[in-house]
């Protein structure tokens, strides 16, 4: 049984709401310090989880693992992946940008 893009994104949306969730909070802590400009701050969330979500499901459909991807009751591994990955990059970028500009 085939699924659209559409019906793909919002199971994506759906299963990986938590994680998503988590992301979000761990960005702004990450992100207080360093932006502060809530506009920003805001915009850095809402870019970051749509590459986030596409990253989700990149690895849901390049995966040669043909089976479920949850773990737990709410823990859905491609958006766990692909929101850690994200973060460290941005992590990374803030460190070099406190850097430059202390």
């Amino acid at each position: 049984m085939e699924i659209t893009l559409g019906e793909a994104f919002i199971i994506q949306l759906y299963l990986g709401s938590v994680i998503y969730l988590i992301g979000a909070g761990v960005r702004v802590w990450l992100g207080h310090k360093v932006i502060k400009s809530k506009l920003y701050l805001t915009l850095l969330m809402l870019l970051a989880f749509a590459v986030s979500v596409g990253f989700s499901l990149l690895i849901l459909y390049f995966s040669p693992l043909r089976r479920d991807f949850m773990f737990g009751e709410f823990m859905n591994i491609p958006a766990l992946l692909s929101e850690v990955f994200l973060l460290v990059i941005q992590w990374i970028i803030q460190k070099v940008y406190v850097r430059r500009h202390a």
